[in-house]
């Protein structure tokens, strides 16, 4: 189903950045989609700085597959879902499932 990558090309990349697979000890959103992340469950913690400013995002297993699957030249959290509904969906057909969105 999947023909190709997607590639963004992020032009800014971040000043410094901070991946980990952690355990969550209590609730959490993902970041991109936006579903809960459970206590026991493992999520990717992302720490870092772009643009002058710190950010934090945390990823849940299956976001985390399906981006590291498909992005090839780097993402923006938190449109992940938006990129992916771009270059796969059209008018007849749409691969996104319906997710709460993150605020």
């Amino acid at each position: 189903m999947f023909s190709h990558c997607i590639a963004l090309y992020v032009d800014d990349g971040p000043d410094f950045v901070v991946d980990r697979i952690v355990t969550a000890r209590k609730r959490h959103k993902c970041c991109e989609c936006g579903c809960d992340i459970l206590p026991g469950e493992q999520y990717e913690l992302t720490n870092g700085k772009w643009d002058g400013r710190m950010g934090r995002f945390r990823t849940c297993e299956t976001c985390r597959r399906i981006r590291s699957s498909l992005f090839v030249d780097g993402w923006y959290y938190g449109l992940m879902w938006d990129d992916i509904h771009e270059a796969y969906c059209d008018d007849d057909s749409c691969i996104c499932p319906d997710m709460p969105k993150v605020k």
